[in-house]
């Protein structure tokens, strides 16, 4: 990880509460009921799991992904994090704990779940930390269903020993992708601005920069590549005309912009330009 790396222990506590607040059918701050259809699954899970592994060659949307950034606001690999009753289980390598150890830090009410954390160092031989994770699992409300991003890989040797270990337990398995959903769907004020000066940027790219673009396309009657209209788009993101007085470093693309032409249209973010 970088050396600028910066974890809002705050942030990631109270956020950590809001997923127990869920999960657990605890009432909203202004009393109504946070259980939906939708939880229905994440109610029968006895600890929730997110793991993520190695890191991929081309970066892939998934709940684990949009869940790390959610609460630790950075994607990690080789991390992996359980949501236990009354406690969290953190188990990733020395450096990564290091900086996770700042939401401990924030923990100044253990009258709310969860009431401990447990940092766990990755070694050269993890079957013992496994181990322990395992009995503190079982130890978790009825210790039998995991909840767990059923469609996300655990890619690499970190992930394949986790799925090993698991293999030798008779645990079931609940999808809680549509919980998390709902829960990362309710955005905070911090939020909202963050999305408010997305579409903000978006909007100038496109009408300052893109349309542009394709109507002196269309007049001088040239072809040009959806690809490198697609291209000129990223690469004009680092003119500060078009980023609404955002730092640069904060701003990129959430995946390379998808262009097309000639009435048909793939509507999928996976088309490609």
């Amino acid at each position: 990880m970088p050396s600028d790396v910066f974890i809002d222990g705050a942030r990631c506590l109270e956020r950590i509460r809001k997923l127990y607040k869920l999960w657990q059918n605890t009432n909203n701050e202004d009393g109504t009921d946070v259980l939906t259809h939708e939880n229905d699954a994440i109610r029968s899970a006895d600890a929730i799991i997110i793991v993520r592994g190695q890191k991929e060659d081309d970066f892939t949307y998934s709940k684990t992904a949009a869940m790390q950034t959610w609460l630790f606001g950075y994607v990690m690999h080789d991390v992996l994090v359980v949501f236990c009753q009354d406690s969290v289980i953190i188990f990733a390598g020395s450096k990564k704990i290091n900086y996770l150890k700042k939401i401990e830090s924030e923990q100044n009410n253990k009258e709310n779940a969860p009431r401990n954390f447990n940092f766990l160092v990755r070694k050269d031989n993890d079957e013992k930390n496994f181990a322990d994770i395992i009995e503190q699992i079982k130890q978790s409300h009825q210790g039998k269903t995991l909840g767990i991003f059923s469609k996300d890989k655990m890619d690499g040797t970190f992930g394949e020993q986790w799925k090993d270990c698991l293999s030798q337990h008779s645990f079931t398995t609940v999808d809680i992708s549509a919980s998390v959903g709902y829960l990362l769907s309710i955005k905070d004020n911090e939020e909202l601005g963050l999305i408010r000066k997305a579409c903000e940027i978006t909007g100038k790219l496109y009408s300052k920069h893109l349309k542009d673009q394709v109507v002196n396309t269309v007049d001088s009657e040239r072809k040009v590549k959806h690809s490198k209209l697609s291209e000129g788009l990223e690469a004009a993101l680092s003119e500060e005309k078009f980023v609404a007085k955002a730092d640069l470093n904060n701003v990129e693309m959430c995946y390379p912009a998808i262009i097309q032409s000639g009435g048909n249209y793939n509507l999928k973010f996976s088309a490609n330009v």
